[in-house]
């Protein structure tokens, strides 16, 4: 049986504690967050009991005394309408903190890491309640809907809205950065975040809607707000100061860590508290390796083995919630224990606004959301947190030009962002773009075709395209024909048989094709009579007979071959003939050796390696007898 994270955890600390020997582990994750859910605590705590009602003599300041302490959910049937509290037939949960939508029932089986991709692209093509871009949770996602005011065994997860969830191992979507045999997982037996190997089984809850990404804002007395949570924090560990946060990090008991900041006037607020459980969690980097913290804005954080963090989340009697910052994981630890403090103030709850985008013009497109909330198309509106900007870009379809926007944007460039500081409307403007026709001329025998498609000339020799398209024509002559040259368009020197022309204007292209042929017309021998075991000269004119340029290819001679050769025979010698213009005869000199004494036959063979179509093939051959004395 495998020793799952949480075990190992649990080992690792009591070993930690009192062998010294420091645990390895190496917990990374893509960072992204969401707006926040709260625990679900409701009761406050002392250094032994929960249960108790708020607040707690010298343990001020818990989780349980800000927000709303509730999750906010509807059921939604399998279309995606809405339900009411109390139906049992639901088929996904909207969260309407986060504005993500869940699948409630799970598939029967488990998968490993790696087979979970499978599994998005199957769900995503039945459409679950009408939907088709499902995808895995992020590490935080997954938390978000974790109860933790449910203890170990019974599921962490309100199963009013999820039944049946089973208090086991559920794969987040986020490998784990610097182990690749690794993922992140959550434990809805007991609210753990921790990592397990991707080989093993675990099961799958897929979810829908737009990702948060971490930003960030210095503001230069000490403090960081965090722009998508709405949360400040303190720049520095407690114990440490200063731009850089010089010192060391004091570690403190629970109690102690719940005073210091109910305590705390940094920054000139009196409002500090420990955050609870997600919002420690909504601090982690997980695109980060030691430290699993975004060190440009929260500089010096230990990084060490015990760069454990204290929440303000009670778990079971005795232990309350931390955040690992060299690694990453949410863990528990008793309440006695010294871990580091991190000084948070602001509240959990977030305003929405709603983004409505329109089209008009006489074209069309397209209008999307970097996050995907918006793809209009078809979702063309979304609601987005106060504050948040969502850029929205603009893509024409063919045939059309986007002209600019209107309302919330007011640019004529391709993408825009809007600041939702209210409800906000976008209109995008699209035209069709005027239309051009393109003409083929063909002379002599071929086909001329188009990219894109539209001329098969043959039979189509003409079409409409949209003004400023590029096209590429290509030439494909027929058997025993050439392709010439292209007149109107402007020709590849990779690729002679095809040519680009950008449509600006009707136009006119004329494609050229002939049919070559090459003669040879005589041999003319210096001296005619050669002496024995000397050279002399041949001769050769070459003329091409057809009405347009030919590369004639080599003349391979023979100074003495009676018999008709095949292509690719190689002479005693050979010569190129190069390009020859339409009509045009050359006369090429070859020099032989005679060798013995005897009647011969020299033979010449223009196109001898038989590269070029040609109306006639038997002229390509012709013979001279003589005799060497």
């Amino acid at each position: 049986m495998r020793m799952r994270m949480f075990d190992r955890i649990r080992f690792f600390h009591v070993l930690a504690r009192w062998a010294g020997i420091a645990a390895l582990l190496a917990l990374t994750i893509p960072a992204s967050a969401v707006g926040l859910n709260d625990t679900g605590i409701t009761t406050c705590s002392n250094a032994t009991e929960n249960g108790l009602p708020c607040p707690v003599a010298d343990f001020p300041g818990q989780d349980a005394e800000f927000g709303s302490n509730k999750f906010d959910f509807t059921k939604l049937d399998a279309a995606g309408n809405e339900l009411p509290a109390d139906a049992t037939d639901h088929t996904c949960v909207r969260d309407n903190v986060t504005r993500l939508i869940w699948q409630v029932k799970i598939s029967d089986s488990t998968f490993t890491f790696d087979q979970t991709a499978g599994y998005v692209n199957n769900v995503n093509t039945t459409g679950l309640c009408g939907f088709n871009d499902w995808r895995m949770p992020d590490q935080k996602e997954l938390m978000g809907i974790a109860d933790h005011s449910i203890g170990y065994p019974r599921p962490t997860i309100d199963t009013n809205y999820f039944p049946n969830t089973p208090n086991s191992e559920f794969w987040s979507g986020s490998p784990v950065a610097d182990l690749s045999g690794s993922a992140w997982v959550v434990s809805f037996g007991n609210g753990l975040a921790y990592y397990d190997g991707r080989n093993n089984d675990s099961h799958v809850r897929l979810v829908r809607g737009g990702q948060s990404f971490d930003s960030f804002v210095d503001n230069a007395d000490g403090t960081v707000t965090q722009s998508n949570t709405g949360l400040m924090w303190a720049k520095c560990s407690e114990g440490q100061n200063g731009t850089n946060c010089i010192g060391d990090a004091k570690t403190m008991n629970w109690s102690a860590a719940l005073t210091a900041a109910n305590n705390s006037n940094l920054g000139g607020y009196d409002d500090w508290r420990l955050p609870n459980i997600k919002e420690l969690q909504a601090l982690v980097d997980y695109s980060r390796y030691v430290t699993a913290i975004d060190t440009d804005y929260f500089p010096n954080t230990p990084n060490g083995d015990y760069s454990w963090y204290w929440s303000g989340s009670p778990n079971n009697a005795g232990s309350a919630w931390f955040v690992h910052f060299s690694y990453g994981y949410a863990s528990y630890l008793n309440r006695n224990e010294y871990s580091h403090v991190r000084l948070m103030r602001g509240g959990q709850s977030i305003t929405y606004f709603s983004l409505t985008v329109k089209k008009t013009g006489t074209g069309s497109g397209s209008i999307t959301s970097a996050d995907n909330q918006i793809n209009c198309g078809t979702a063309c509106a979304a609601d987005f947190g106060s504050g948040s900007n969502v850029i929205l870009t603009a893509k024409p379809a063919s045939g059309s030009a986007f002209s600019g926007w209107s309302g919330a944007c007011s640019n004529t460039t391709g993408t825009c962002t809007v600041k939702m500081s209210d409800a906000q409307t976008v209109t995008a403007n699209f035209n069709l773009l005027p239309s051009y026709k393109l003409s083929i001329s063909k002379s002599g025998n071929g086909t001329i075709t188009s990219s894109p498609a539209g001329i098969s000339c043959g039979t189509t020799c003409s079409k409409q395209f949209s003004s400023g398209t590029i096209i590429t024509l290509t030439a494909k002559p027929n058997t025993g024909a050439m392709f010439s040259k292209w007149t109107g368009c402007i020709s590849l020197a990779a690729t002679p048989l095809q040519c680009n022309i950008t449509l600006t204007s009707s136009k006119t292209v004329t494609a050229v094709f002939g049919i070559a042929d090459i003669k040879i017309t005589a041999i003319t021998l210096t001296p005619a009579s050669p002496v024995a075991n000397s050279t002399f000269s041949a001769k050769i004119t070459v003329k091409n007979q057809s009405t347009m340029p030919v590369n004639g290819g080599y003349v391979d001679v023979w100074t003495n071959k009676p018999t008709v050769q095949i292509c690719e025979a190689a002479g005693d010698k050979w010569i190129d003939v190069g390009l020859l213009a339409a009509g045009a005869t050359k006369t090429l000199t070859v020099n032989l050796p005679t060798g013995n004494v005897g009647a011969k036959t020299l033979r010449a063979f223009v196109d001898s390696w038989c590269q070029i179509p040609e109306s006639n093939e038997a002229n390509n051959q012709l013979t001279k007898n003589y005799t060497v004395k």
